[in-house]
């Protein structure tokens, strides 16, 4: 299946038993609030295995949902099927289980940074969590390779726009990061990494 920019993949009351394999693209993923706001969790590269929120239970609690970030295209096969392909193949189920994990240990990476004492401290282990998760090293640096607008960075760091946009140009003119046009290089990491004392 393909998505253009922009697409829902997966909306967040939608009572999907699609399970879907991110062949090509980008997916953002997020969640929503009780006061009907979303905030992004992250984003999809090719090769995540991903479903609705709670279809493997039947118990869907529409709170999750998933856009096409780029032009982006799927493999999907119904619930139960897949769930038969990881029950006859073992080296499949591994595979999943695998994934699952990092997945995990992605959310815990997401809770540390959101844990971090003043928006500065914050913003630093953020963009230490972007160029983990989606950077391309560069010599002693790295660009992050998602799509990144002011209003994106406040999503990720739950703060507003005007005071992200104060850290990451103090960050710039300290020479940590250098900011484009939907772009963040970071110049280098160890030096970047020492801000937060590691």
């Amino acid at each position: 299946v393909e998505y253009k920019k922009g697409q829902h993949i997966v909306w967040k009351k939608d009572k999907s038993e699609w399970v879907f394999f991110l062949q090509e693209g980008l997916a953002r993923v997020s969640f929503t609030l009780p006061d009907t706001s979303s905030r992004i969790i992250g984003y999809f590269p090719p090769g995540i295995v991903f479903a609705q929120s709670g279809s493997f239970w039947g118990n869907h609690d529409g709170t999750l949902s998933y856009i096409a970030e780029i032009p982006t295209k799927t493999y999907r096969m119904k619930r139960q099927d897949f769930l038969k392909c990881l029950k006859d193949n073992p080296e499949t189920m591994q595979e999943y289980l695998n994934m699952t994990l990092r997945n995990q240990i992605f959310l815990i990476d997401r809770v540390v940074y959101q844990g971090e004492k003043g928006l500065y401290a914050k913003c630093v282990r953020w963009l230490l969590f972007m160029a983990k998760y989606y950077g391309n090293p560069k010599g002693t640096g790295c660009e992050i390779t998602v799509p990144l607008t002011q209003d994106t960075a406040a999503n990720f760091l739950h703060a507003t726009r005007e005071s992200v946009n104060v850290v990451l140009k103090q960050l710039e003119w300290e020479k940590h990061i250098k900011l484009s046009t939907k772009r963040i290089g970071i110049t280098n990491m160890k030096k970047l990494e020492k801000l937060l004392g590691q």
